[in-house]
């Protein structure tokens, strides 16, 4: 036996053993946490969503009931913008209409978005107008969606 071939049937055999016995480790098991997207909208299953007038009056110091909230208010919106784009997808003809409601509605979207962060990070002084803000920002995406079911049925 060569010196090279002990060198190769050693490192095999390292390697073998490794993948049978793999090291053992002193260390606590990683623990994952997981992004905040999918904790946002993950109420529980049995849980129906709240709307704007459930949650308006919160005050500060509910404003962790408030957040919560509003994500489900958010994942409603989310499941109804998913919604109309199959429905857009599947129905032919002239959508300009449509496209120009659709273009709203992600516009209005997105401001709750931004809204919904600034709330979450109000302070006690700042909390009445970006809770008011949020209101606003609902009434739009409302409003938008309200326009999108007109353009796709009409």
């Amino acid at each position: 036996m060569t010196v090279g071939s002990l060198f190769l049937t050693v490192g095999c055999s390292a390697k073998d053993q490794t993948a049978q016995n793999p090291p053992v480790s002193s260390a606590p098991p990683a623990r994952t946490v997981p992004a905040a997207s999918e904790v946002e909208h993950a109420p529980p299953p049995d849980v129906a969503a709240p709307t704007w007038n459930d949650i308006k009056n919160n005050t500060y110091s509910m404003s962790a009931a408030f957040v919560a909230g509003l994500s489900m208010i958010e994942k409603k919106f989310d499941d109804q913008i998913t919604g109309f784009n199959a429905q857009r997808a599947a129905v032919a003809g002239d959508a300009r209409d449509s496209e120009i409601a659709m273009m709203e509605l992600k516009n209005a979207r997105a401001s709750l978005r931004s809204a919904a962060v600034a709330v979450a990070a109000a302070t006690d002084k700042t909390w009445n107008d970006e809770r008011d803000k949020v209101g606003r920002a609902i009434q739009r995406v409302q409003d938008a969606c309200d326009k999108v079911k007109t353009s796709t049925t009409s």
